[in-house]
């Protein structure tokens, strides 16, 4: 049978079927036509086995325009049938198949797309909460929480005024992303202002907050504020150090001397009587002897109870300074003066609450206040640190043993053998180090004192 005229598919019956032959190979299938109404429609017929299926291709029309011509049709058929020589059997299932795949190939970029748009919105929020300033909040909290108020303060006023208000833009990008470059300007801007000191406490606290962050994820000591933060690398370990000058600054005989004569002989504040217990201490760290109340202190032996938490300890040391006579005299002292001026109390309080404001604690600013005020009546410097380095000084001078004035003191007690062998209270070495300390200091300011007098004589 030869193919299909135009006309003869133009003039096929209503409901009447009409093949235009094999479309390609010998029993792969022909192109056949069928009226329905003013409508001719092609089919693409096949067998499979002993079953006929028809294949629909589309509307005859031999403009083109209401459907497609001939030709077209024809080409159409044609490469069905070459699908079914290539292995098509049933072009049903073929094509249900090829629509099954584009199907899940579009609902895997519409899953794709969706875990693009959800890593998007945790991109969006990493860079809202967790940024370097947020970063800078958590270490802040991770002091406090572990007690360690004085440094907690020291850190948010740091990153408050060398961090955060000068470099807003910095403080609101993501922690994980901030480089060593941009820290190092941060760090060098402090530098730069005549503020040494301050851009080594703000490197070193930066590297302390991404480390934490490091470790976070797999540590069960450290807070969840820290968890989210994703950092792998810490950018400030690239930095170096920031070396700072050492004060050297001791006082002489003199400058001593005029030290402690103003201070027994002048407002007897409670800042004056704070630091002649410093001084009588051998210059306890200021902020730790400021911590002490009422139940740090034991009568009985004359020891005053400090806790120190410098350091990598998770929880204070305790110090004990068993105080020689004329410091337990002082204490006492205080005591009488806490009662006289704010009555008895169920629960301990600070021993040295202010004289000016009820329940406010003196701070260590008043006190180095006070001691540079001291200072300039005779046109010299100094502050309390300085007065705890002469007293190591004058202390390794009289014959104390590094050992003792390192229990004395609570420095350099970070070795293995302090830590988890030794033992010892050394309670008798450090009271006999304090008596002649306190007499030390009897024979300086004798000698003050007599030098004062010659200087009226000679008026």
């Amino acid at each position: 049978m030869g193919k299909l005229t135009i006309r003869e598919i133009e003039t096929l019956p209503d409901k009447a079927w009409r093949s235009d032959g094999p479309a390609g190979t010998t029993g792969t299938g022909t192109l056949v036509f069928r009226r329905e109404g003013a409508a001719i429609h092609s089919y693409f017929r096949y067998a499979i086995g002993r079953t006929t299926k028809v294949f629909r291709i589309g509307l005859f029309d031999k403009t083109g325009r209401r459907g497609s011509t001939l030709a077209e049709l024809r080409d159409r058929a044609a490469e069905l049938a070459k699908l079914r020589q290539e292995g098509a059997v049933d072009l049903d299932q073929h094509f249900a198949a090829i629509k099954e795949a584009e199907r899940q190939e579009a609902e895997a970029a519409r899953v794709a797309r969706e875990a693009q748009e959800a890593a998007r919105q945790r991109e969006e929020e990493a860079r809202q909460r967790f940024t370097l300033a947020t970063l800078a909040d958590a270490y802040h909290d991770h002091l406090v929480a572990k007690g360690k108020t004085k440094t907690a303060y020291q850190a948010k006023l740091t990153f408050k005024l060398h961090l955060c208000d000068p470099f807003p833009d910095l403080c609101a990008k993501p922690a994980r992303d901030v480089t060593a470059l941009e820290l190092a300007a941060v760090i060098r801007t402090a530098t730069q202002a005549g503020k040494v000191r301050t851009g080594g406490v703000l490197r070193s606290m930066l590297h302390a907050a991404f480390t934490l962050a490091m470790k976070a994820p797999l540590s069960a000591d450290i807070g969840p504020r820290f968890l989210g933060f994703e950092i792998d690398r810490n950018p400030v370990a690239s930095i170096p150090t920031i070396a700072t000058r050492t004060r050297e600054r001791t006082l002489n005989d003199q400058e001593l001397g005029h030290y402690l004569h103003t201070l027994l002989t002048g407002r007897h504040t409670i800042s004056d009587l704070f630091l002649v217990l410093h001084l009588l201490s051998a210059g306890q760290r200021v902020l730790q002897l400021l911590r002490v109340t009422e139940a740090d202190w034991d009568p009985l032996t004359n020891a005053l109870r400090l806790d120190d938490p410098k350091g990598r300890r998770t929880t204070p040391r305790v110090h004990l300074v068993p105080l020689a006579t004329q410091g337990a005299a002082l204490v006492g002292f205080l005591f009488e003066r806490l009662i006289l001026l704010h009555g008895t109390s169920a629960t301990p309080r600070p021993l040295f609450l202010s004289d000016d404001r009820k329940g406010a604690i003196l701070n260590n600013y008043s006190c180095g206040a006070r001691s540079r005020e001291i200072a300039q009546q005779i046109g010299v410097s100094f502050a309390p640190g300085d007065i705890r380095r002469t007293c190591e000084t004058r202390l390794a001078s009289l014959g104390v043993s590094r050992d003792v004035r390192a229990q004395l003191l609570s420095h350099g007690l970070g070795d293995l053998q302090t830590r988890a062998y030794d033992r010892h209270s050394w309670t008798n070495e450090k009271r006999e180090a304090l008596s002649n300390w306190e007499t030390h200091l009897e024979e300086v300011y004798s000698r003050y004192l007599f030098e004062l007098a010659e200087v009226d004589k000679q008026r």
